[in-house]
């Protein structure tokens, strides 16, 4: 059975007249005609680059705004895990704030006292509960807002980066709630741009692409497809930024492929080859800018860095010297069938 089914959905948004968006398609931004199904317990996740209209598809799924043209049917209570703690009153306490939101969504006094002590429980706010919301952190903030969200015990969730909430810690006991979410037969839309965690999540996606269907279907053959695409625009990106382009002396290589950017199966060595004379460090990093490796460069030579091995992903190796001036820098793309959250993987056995 079906819990949400689009057909055709679009929502276009005005543009001033003298624009040339205006003049010429006659509305800016938006998407054109999107339709798919998700089954119930099923999930789906929504990728694409920043502006590609993923927001925009959420927030009609979530009934914040409404399409333009096309059909939308949801079938059970919805839990919108969008702009998680905007509608807060700076000077009450969460508890306040806790009982007013419950309240907006329709929740009895009975069923609210008992979500209350639930989003007490999962938020591990503690005796900040009874302190006003203008002096937590943006990470308590959040965790608040996610707990009430969740508290509600929605049948389907809608959310942007759900697992994107608060710490390291609280980010994994989101992702094991929504597991378990979906393993009781909840259903999901996500919209992410963590790919790794789409395909652990997820069964079907979509790629959206300046608000049309770029791809649908089987969530692993979607994302497949979007790394090739982000592969060889970041490849440009980097030849553009660092200077390495087809006229200069690359520095280092990947396995013979300088520059391009190289793909690594998951398992095999990391093969660095250095070209710079001077001492210089090498540094392996993801692409939102976390350090994954931080290792000093002799000269001219090879560093083979073979277990841990890296867990399936983008990646940068990068060339550091004096200043911290990046010298050289190739993308690379890690592909293999784990499906592990992180990093690295770490050698494990289960008895």
């Amino acid at each position: 059975m079906n819990a949400i089914i689009a057909t055709a959905l679009t929502k276009r948004y005005s543009a001033p007249r003298t624009s040339w968006a205006a003049k010429t398609t006659g509305f800016i931004g938006g998407v054109a005609d999107v339709s798919f199904q998700v089954q119930r317990s099923g999930a789906l996740a929504i990728i694409g680059r920043n502006g590609a209209g993923k927001s925009t598809l959420l927030r009609m799924l979530a009934g914040l705004s409404q399409p333009s043209s096309g059909d939308l049917q949801i079938v059970g209570r919805r839990g919108c895990l969008l702009e998680l703690g905007a509608g807060f009153v700076e000077e009450w306490s969460g508890s306040e704030n806790a009982r007013n939101t419950l309240t907006l969504l329709g929740m009895s006094p009975s069923d609210a006292s008992r979500a209350m002590v639930f989003a007490a429980d999962f938020s591990e706010l503690g005796h900040f509960l009874d302190q006003p919301v203008r002096i937590y952190s943006a990470g308590m903030r959040l965790r608040l807002a996610y707990s009430l969200v969740i508290a509600a015990h929605p049948e389907v969730i809608i959310a942007d980066e759900v697992l994107g909430v608060g710490d390291e810690a609280f980010q994994r006991k989101c992702s094991h709630h929504v597991l378990q979410f979906l393993k009781d037969g909840g259903t999901m839309v996500l919209a992410t741009h963590n790919l790794y965690l789409a395909e652990r999540l997820c069964q079907t996606a979509i790629w959206l692409d300046a608000g049309t269907v770029r791809a649908q279907g089987n969530c692993h053959e979607v994302t497949k497809a979007y790394r090739a695409h982000l592969e060889c625009a970041d490849a440009s990106d980097v030849e553009a930024v660092s200077g390495t382009g087809a006229d200069a002396d690359p520095l280092i290589w990947i396995d013979g492929q300088p520059r391009r950017g190289a793909t690594l199966q998951f398992s095999m060595p990391l093969r660095i080859v250095v070209g710079a004379k001077d001492r210089a460090r090498i540094e392996v990093r993801r692409p939102n800018g976390t350090l994954v490796l931080s290792a000093e460069s002799l000269g001219v030579g090879t560093s083979e860095i073979a277990h841990p091995w890296l867990l399936p992903g983008q990646y940068f190796v990068r060339l550091v010297g004096q200043g911290d001036r990046v010298l050289d820098e190739i993308p690379i793309n890690c592909v293999g069938e784990r499906r592990e959250l992180g990093t690295v993987y770490l050698e494990h056995q289960w008895t």
